[in-house]
């Protein structure tokens, strides 16, 4: 959301001096301005609804003690944000008009006018759905791989003698990509087919009940495989008291591995975020597609779709340290919340 938030706050300022009542300038650029800045704003509404829903509307709209909000971007920016917006267009709609009455005759006003709002609602919703689509195919591929991934190391797992904590973290490995599928997935295929004709819908319709059919079919299967892996306790001889204490702890720790730290998006906790996660999932031996799954999971939507096309640890780090590392700015919010205090 900070890329889309940075291009729409560029055309917005370019816009505003169009409209300038005293002194107006980049007149010849406005009708073009004006396409990028509906587009620059449906991209900040997609990634805020995303941000908002990652967050939570309460974590959202938090606020300190002083009634000064936590996060940066909550409803109230996002409320200030599109009614500035509404107030550019109308701005530039008038100077538009008053552009295009001075080169073409009235009789062809009307014409022209309906014209240029049926070509920018055309590639508004040209470029959602080819983004929605980006989207929902870097999901489907995303799915396939995490749940080949695990299939395969099910198969090599010996039948009845897996330990159930190692059973019980692939299951909620498998959890979660079910919630995924309800969720992510179905949100993003509802936004596509609002945006598509009658009989494209049924063809997507179609595409995607296949796809959750097929997903759900697999993750049973490995469901099953795993039920056959796990060992049976009841038949173990209890183990003495050191030894099971031993054990026990060795439990723990290896589910502590398995639970990999949360970033909600805010800057002041990236640094500590970045050490936990090096620290416990970075020595994990992961490949590099497995941690990056993961690490997409435990990060927002926003900064997730940063991630786009990295196939590598250090990459995803540069861009995470690009859109949270910035220490001058975790330095003000600091310094903002002690004066709070």
């Amino acid at each position: 959301m900070v890329n889309s938030v940075g291009v729409y706050e560029n055309v917005e300022c370019m816009i505003k001096r169009s409209v300038d009542k005293d002194n107006p300038t980049l007149l010849k650029s406005l009708p073009k301005n004006r396409e990028k800045l509906d587009e620059a704003f449906q991209e900040v509404f997609i990634d805020f609804k995303a941000f908002k829903k990652d967050m939570g509307e309460t974590d959202l709209n938090a606020k300190y003690d002083n009634g000064s909000y936590m996060h940066e971007y909550n409803d109230q920016w996002f409320n200030v944000l599109r009614e500035n917006y509404y107030g550019l267009v109308e701005a530039s709609d008038i100077e538009l008009e008053s552009m295009a009455k001075s080169n073409l005759q009235k009789s062809d006003e009307n014409k022209i006018s309906t014209e240029q709002d049926t070509n920018i609602k055309s590639k508004q919703d040209g470029r959602l759905v080819e983004q929605l689509i980006k989207q929902i195919e870097c999901f489907e591929s995303s799915t396939n791989a995490s749940l080949e991934k695990i299939s395969s190391e099910v198969v090599l797992m010996t039948d009845g003698a897996e330990n159930p904590s190692k059973i019980d973290a692939f299951k909620r490995d498998l959890i979660k990509i079910e919630e995924k599928l309800d969720l992510r997935f179905c949100d993003m295929f509802n936004q596509l087919i609002c945006l598509l004709s009658d009989a494209e819908v049924k063809e997507k319709e179609s595409v995607k009940a296949n796809f959750i059919n097929t997903v759900r079919a697999k993750i049973d299967s490995v469901q099953m495989m795993l039920n056959k892996k796990i060992r049976d306790v009841s038949h173990v001889s209890a183990p003495s008291s050191a030894s099971s204490v031993s054990e026990r702890k060795s439990d723990q720790v290896f589910l502590k591995k398995l639970d990999p730290p949360d970033f909600k998006g805010d800057i002041v906790d990236y640094t500590d975020f970045v050490r936990k996660w090096k620290a416990q999932v970075g020595k994990a031996g992961l490949s590099q597609e497995g941690e990056l799954d993961r690490l997409r999971d435990r990060i927002p939507v926003q900064a997730s779709k940063a991630l786009y096309g990295e196939t590598t640890m250090e990459g995803a780090w540069k861009v995470l340290d690009r859109l949270y590392g910035d220490k001058d700015h975790v330095t003000n919010k600091l310094k903002s919340r002690l004066k709070n205090i």
